[in-house]
């Protein structure tokens, strides 16, 4: 019994150490299988975000941001910290104008990575787009705070000032901006334009000169050409708006311009014919409606220069300038009561010579 019992007990022993055995290779094998599971799993998953990702970018390239989205929101739900897909959903998303779904993910890319600067820039950009003003200017400040030599935060922060008329302010973001950037045409330009509006022309005139040597633009031409006009400089600002026009044949501002050089010089012939290729340009340019209108008013064409105040007067119904000179040349015309409301009209807009004309020719 001994033996038995012995026997008995072995077998036992010997049977549940062998199924310890077989349970180990078991388990081993189904590990393996599980991590190669788990290995095709991941493959296939890393597969279908890269397809997604790479589908996405398809369709913002065709402009198609609905579809990308559907694609980055499928990406995004393999891979929450995938920061590529959280940029590029809220470039979709400002296309199409959902200023706070933008922002919200702008702002998770600078969460998770706070070295991408592009991501604060871009929420600065499109808050500045969408006219909220006070969060461009901390957002533009802030990233010049964490990145110092973020020149186009400085100029973007200098367009913000000059859009407020704060041009001083302006000039020292564009002046920051060139220390960094000293190449940067557009922030000599603009910083010139604020100088010519603070009635620093020397400096304007410098800035404008600066700008073209980098970049030479039409606009740039064109402002040149207005400073050398305040100066005084008529020769060198008919030289700037004839560059504008080489630059640029069919920028309606330029011949707008020389044709008002032109006009005080008391050429009027040749101011004429700037306006009317101006108005060939753009028919609905203000500017050279009531231009054209001087010269009709000084040949004694009324009628003309009534029909251009009439269509300058429906682009632009709150200008009172507009008003005045269609009430003379309405008086002109014998239209004495047309001229009275139009006199009567640009007084209640505050123009002081609206009311004196009303009062000495209406009461």
């Amino acid at each position: 019994m001994r033996f038995y019992t012995y026997l008995f007990l072995i077998f036992p022993l010997f049977s549940w150490a062998q199924s310890d055995v077989d349970s180990l290779l078991i388990n081993s094998e189904n590990q393996f299988r599980d991590s190669i599971a788990a290995i095709n799993l991941a493959t296939e998953q890393q597969q279908f975000l890269e397809e997604n990702f790479n589908a996405a970018t398809d369709f913002m390239n065709n402009e198609d941001y609905i579809n990308a989205i559907k694609c980055l929101n499928q990406v995004l739900i393999i891979d929450t910290n995938y920061i590529d897909a959280y940029f590029n959903r809220a470039v979709c998303q400002q296309k199409l104008n959902n200023y706070e779904l933008s922002i919200a993910d702008f702002k998770i890319v600078y969460d998770l990575d706070s070295t991408r600067s592009d991501a604060l820039f871009e929420q600065a950009v499109y808050a500045k787009e969408n006219n909220h003003i006070k969060q461009s200017e901390e957002l533009f400040t802030q990233i010049l705070e964490l990145f110092p030599s973020h020149a186009k935060s400085a100029y973007e922060l200098g367009v913000l000032h000059y859009l407020q008329k704060d041009f001083r302010s302006a000039i020292t973001a564009f002046t920051k901006c060139l220390a960094l950037d000293d190449k940067n045409a557009y922030a000599l330009h603009d910083r010139g334009s604020c100088y010519r509006l603070i009635e620093d022309f020397d400096k304007a005139e410098k800035d404008y000169i600066s700008a073209i040597e980098l970049n030479p633009k039409s606009f740039m031409y064109n402002n040149l050409g207005a400073v050398y006009k305040l100066k005084g400089m008529y020769a060198e600002a008919q030289q700037a708006f004839n560059e504008a026009i080489g630059i640029d044949l069919s920028n309606p501002v330029s011949y707008n311009n020389r044709g008002s050089l032109y006009y005080e010089n008391k050429n009027y012939k040749d101011a004429f014919i700037d306006f009317d290729k101006a108005l060939d340009l753009n028919p609905n340019y203000i500017l050279a409606l009531c231009n054209r209108a001087a010269i009709y008013h000084l040949r004694e064409q009324y009628g003309a220069a009534l029909a251009d105040l009439n269509k300058a007067f429906e682009l632009d119904k709150l200008n009172p300038s507009i008003l005045l000179n269609r009430g003379i040349t309405k008086e002109m015309l014998r239209d004495e009561e047309g001229a009275c409301n139009d006199w009567s009209k640009a007084g209640e807009l505050g123009l002081q010579q609206g009311k004196t004309y009303y009062i000495n020719n209406c009461e």
